[in-house]
């Protein structure tokens, strides 16, 4: 979704592509992306399997994300604007070649005020969910990661109950 307010990607299958699986991009705000299954993506390139670009009030939900071959389960690029008041939530999101949840600040331009609940990370490359400095007033709360800490480098973040 590029330019593309308040749709919808439900049930879909994305598989074997060079780049990402699916992009929520360029004020895509209000979109929904649920029940799909992303496998097998980011052949060439790309930034996750779920690439997140200034966007705002998404929810991601219910998706299994798995086996992308260089980059990581979902990651916020940030490099039109910032990414903020997101919901990623009960996905699936195993065997990736880079972190499974990844909130990336690209230059000044952050991810606030995410919920990153309810999620099973296990088998990433890197961490299993990752924030940045830049990346504030977040919620990561009851995440299954084997027991991995979350890397928090931003500030003001709330994690708890993830095991």
């Amino acid at each position: 979704m590029n330019q593309a307010a308040d749709n919808r990607l439900v049930d879909n299958l994305s598989t074997d592509n060079g780049l990402e699986g699916l992009v929520i991009a360029n004020q895509s705000h209000r979109s929904i992306v649920t029940g799909n299954r992303i496998n097998n993506n980011c052949l060439s390139g790309g930034v996750a399997a779920i690439g997140v670009d200034f966007s705002d009030l998404c929810t991601i939900s219910n998706n299994v994300i798995t086996a992308t071959a260089t980059c990581g389960g979902m990651k916020t690029q940030n490099s039109g604007g910032p990414s903020n008041y997101n919901n990623f939530s009960g996905n699936v999101v195993t065997a990736n070649g880079g972190y499974g949840i990844w909130l990336y600040t690209n230059g000044t331009n952050g991810s606030g005020r995410w919920t990153v609940s309810s999620n099973i990370c296990k088998d990433n490359a890197g961490y299993e969910i990752r924030l940045e400095a830049g990346c504030e007033n977040n919620v990561v709360f009851g995440n299954i990661i084997n027991g991995e800490a979350v890397s928090n480098a931003g500030v003001n973040n709330l994690i708890g109950y993830n095991r």
